[in-house]
This record gives structure tokens, C-alpha cells and sequence, in this order.
């Protein structure tokens, strides 16, 4: 795999170079950690509407003044602010958003306004991460890539079954974020929703895994869940 990854571009062989790329994914990348583990878990409660979430879930505190459509907020007694974005539920507006995704590459900007908000009112000293999932990680690196200097104020992003299309006419955006190490990514090789990245070199920061699901089971969140 390594071999083909040198052939040189221009000369007809780009199909070999996409190849050996493809090849080299199940071997790259961390483990889980339990963060990562916990994290998902987290996000997994955003998908409830503000009303049913939780106010509290392990050692973490959900802060009601930031809740929105796609939004929760969780504090932890550590000094960790853990910012949740929800990936597609079954309403026209999601729905919606999946179709601009697979024809662009990217959502509308309809969190960015939201994490500005919480940046602004969380106190010094407090470190800050993101997560989402699937449509959610569009939503997030659609936010970045409008204003960047939200994500200079997050320590670390964490992605759950990106979203990336294979039809897009330009860049995924989920794709853009792949050599910045701060944005970590949770890629099952099967899932068809992250199928646009396929080919690619693939994400710095990355797990990798190959679920036995097939279809939409391998774009289940809770499988990262621990």
C-alpha cells in the first residue's frame, strides 16, 4: 500500500494512488479512550428535545440556558465545558440539510451564532471541547469555517461519523479539517455516511473501526459509546 501511494499523480494511475490510500485507513489511527467513550454518550442525550434531556448524566451537569434545536451544554466539577451538536433526527429541516451536504459538501451556518454564545459566557480557566454527530459535524466545521476564531477557543473537537459526500460538486468541509490535529475523527469504514472520504489519506487524528453491521447500523453512535 505504501509502494502505491508513491506512484506519481498526472501519468494516468490516479486510480492506483486512491488505491493504496484506501488501503493504508484500517491500520492508521488511535483507540478509543474513555473520554471519546464518554463523550459520544453525551452527545447521544442532545438528540432528545430540550423538555426530555437530562439535567445530569455520569459526573456531568447539563446547563439549560445554552439548550437549542441541535445545542446542549454539559459542565463537569473538573473545569470541562463539553458543547453537544446532534446529528439528523426524521424532521424536514434535517432532511433537508443532508441534501445540501450531499450536493455541496457542507450545511448552512445554523450552530455558529450558538457556539459563539457559549464561548462568550463560559468563564477563564474552564476548557472547552465539541462534539457532534454526522449531520452535527457539518454544522460544527461549517461554524469554524465561516470564523475561525471559534475553534481557537475549543481544546479539542471530536467527530462522530462525519458526514462526506462522494457527489459533492466541492470540498466537504468535514474533509478541510483533516490535517489539523485538533479535530478528532470516529470513521467506521462501512458507514455509508462517511463514504465520501473514501480514497482520501484520511484524517491526522483519527479512529478507525469496521463494524459487522451493514447499512445504516454502522452510523450508530452509541457503538463508540463504550
Amino acid at each position: 500500500a505504501w509502494l502505491l501511494d508513491k506512484v506519481p499523480s498526472g501519468i494516468g494511475h490516479n486510480w492506483v494512488k486512491t488505491l493504496g490510500q484506501a488501503a493504508l485507513k484500517p491500520f492508521r489511527g488511535d483507540g478509543l479512550s474513555e473520554v471519546d467513550e464518554q463523550y459520544a454518550r453525551l452527545i447521544e442525550h442532545g438528540y432528545k428535545v430540550p423538555a426530555e434531556r437530562r439535567a445530569e448524566a455520569e459526573h456531568w451537569q447539563r446547563q439549560p440556558e445554552f439548550d437549542s434545536e441541535y445545542v446542549s451544554v454539559w459542565d463537569n466539577a473538573d473545569g470541562h465545558r463539553f458543547v453537544s451538536v446532534r446529528g439528523t433526527t426524521a424532521s424536514m429541516k434535517d432532511l433537508n440539510e443532508d441534501a445540501r451536504i450531499a450536493l455541496t459538501g457542507r450545511s448552512d451556518n445554523l450552530v455558529g451564532e450558538e457556539l459563539r454564545r457559549v464561548l462568550d459566557h463560559t468563564e477563564p480557566g474552564r476548557t472547552v471541547d465539541v462534539g457532534a454527530h454526522s449531520l452535527g459535524t457539518s454544522l460544527v466545521l461549517t461554524a469554524f469555517d465561516n470564523d475561525d476564531s471559534l475553534q481557537d477557543r475549543v481544546h479539542q473537537t471530536y467527530l462522530y461519523n462525519p458526514a462526506m459526500s462522494p457527489f459533492s460538486v466541492r470540498q466537504n468541509v468535514t474533509q478541510k479539517f483533516e490535517a489539523d490535529d485538533r479535530v478528532r475523527y470516529f470513521i467506521d469504514l462501512l458507514d455509508p455516511v462517511s463514504v465520501g472520504g473514501i480514497g482520501e489519506m484520511g484524517p491526522n487524528n483519527v479512529v478507525y473501526r469496521t463494524g459487522w453491521e451493514r447499512g445504516i447500523g454502522t452510523h450508530a453512535l452509541l457503538s463508540w459509546g463504550g
